[in-house]
């Protein structure tokens, strides 16, 4: 795998989509490509939708624009890859609609002057995140 720590935010994401894709097919799914998502389709005909975010240390703030992210669509969600130094990286899966609640992890800024959601990923709030390990909803 590349150098993490000398990609730009968008060759990071391109890494990302790949480690997710990568992650899927493992469990013999469909991938189709999108501009700002993947389409993924299970083994028993299911679709769901990701939008693919990745965050390296120390960074901990991860910025997901509300215009580009429906609440009301079930079938989305948020795929974190977040790299540590030293090991693969670990990915998460975080329904779209999980942000209806927002917490110390999750945020909804609804007044900014581009209104956003956002993930706060401070080493704090890694107990609320681990319910959303990818492992996690391969065994559902």
């Amino acid at each position: 795998m590349n150098n993490i720590k000398t990609l730009n935010n968008h060759e990071l994401n391109k890494v990302s989509k790949t480690v997710v894709i990568a992650k899927f097919k493992e469990y013999g799914c469909q991938i189709i490509e999108n501009a700002r998502t993947l389409s993924i389709k299970s083994p028993d005909g299911r679709f769901i939708e990701i939008i693919v975010k990745s965050i390296r240390r120390p960074t901990e703030y991860v910025l997901i624009l509300k215009k580009h992210m429906n609440l009301e669509q079930r079938n989305l969600y948020v795929s974190l890859v977040l790299y540590l130094e030293g090991s693969n990286p670990d990915l998460y899966l975080i329904p779209a609609e999980a942000f209806l609640n927002p917490n110390d992890l999750l945020r909804d800024r609804p007044n900014y002057k581009e209104p956003e959601f956002g993930m706060n990923v401070s080493n704090k709030n890694m107990p609320l995140l681990l319910p959303y390990k990818m492992e996690n909803f391969f065994r559902n």
